[in-house]
């Protein structure tokens, strides 16, 4: 690799706690996949496409993720480089939305 991890999130299987295996899970919930982004349901659903950036799976009515878009959902999040303030140091014509206008 170029020297950059990469994220892995983790999650608890429901059954954790009886002991037993759980079945491979492909899709997650909403409530699942905004607890391994450690964020609120609200925020994920704001964060949800077409609003936003991170990709569902709907079934019927419901919406689902998978762990491989959230963790590239993650890896785009990332700081890219220690000690930077974020995207707000980019260049002037950033499309950063917390970026401030020149004066």
């Amino acid at each position: 690799m170029d020297g950059m991890t990469t994220t892995r999130l983790a999650l608890r299987p429901k059954d954790a706690a009886a002991g037993t295996d759980s079945p491979l899970r492909l899709l997650l919930t909403p409530r699942e996949a905004a607890e391994a982004l450690s964020v609120s349901d609200r925020t994920l659903w704001a964060w949800t496409a077409p609003r936003g950036p991170i990709p569902c799976v709907r079934i019927g009515r419901c919406a689902r993720y998978t762990l491989a878009d959230l963790e590239a959902f993650a890896e785009r999040q990332k700081v890219a480089e220690p000690g930077r303030q974020g995207c707000a140091e980019e260049s002037q014509e950033s499309s950063c939305p917390t970026a401030k206008p020149p004066l």
